[in-house]
């Protein structure tokens, strides 16, 4: 049986992000919006990914954007630095960047908005020294349900 194509949406906050996406898959639907509270319907998507997205979130805003994304869409795969993945000594420096990146242990959040870990496990990600001191970060992926 043939299966229908797959509709591409996507959200940012970021307008300049917005329009790079647009160069790379000209046929999605990409859009404006905040991920605390978009405007999709309720289980609009089948499956929401993000790489490196939640990162971005206070962790005031954290549960606020886990609730809404349990709102519009069946699953959620989520490619973030996670805290359990990291050293001592990785944590107290990833505090100490001014760019935006909090520690976070994402497992956590998504059990505390009541989402049920299909699968979570670690990923290594190297980074170059020149750029980022930190070296060898510790990524989690978590597939979630809600």
């Amino acid at each position: 049986a043939c299966q229908p194509p797959t509709k591409l949406s996507g959200c940012d906050f970021s307008k300049t992000q917005l329009r790079e996406a647009r160069k790379f898959l000209p046929d999605a639907d990409f859009q404006y919006q905040d991920i605390r509270a978009t405007t999709y319907e309720n289980k609009s998507f089948d499956v929401a990914i993000g790489i490196s997205t939640l990162m971005y979130l206070t962790p005031q805003d954290l549960p606020k954007a886990l609730i809404e994304l349990g709102r519009i869409c069946n699953t959620v795969i989520s490619v973030e630095t996670d805290s359990r993945y990291l050293s001592k000594k990785q944590k107290e420096e990833l505090n100490n960047t001014a760019d935006g990146r909090f520690d976070h242990d994402y497992h956590a959040y998504f059990l505390n908005a009541n989402f049920k870990i299909l699968q979570s496990y670690r990923i290594e990600c190297f980074w170059n020294p020149q750029i980022n001191t930190l070296g060898e970060m510790g990524y989690g992926v978590i597939i979630a349900q809600r």
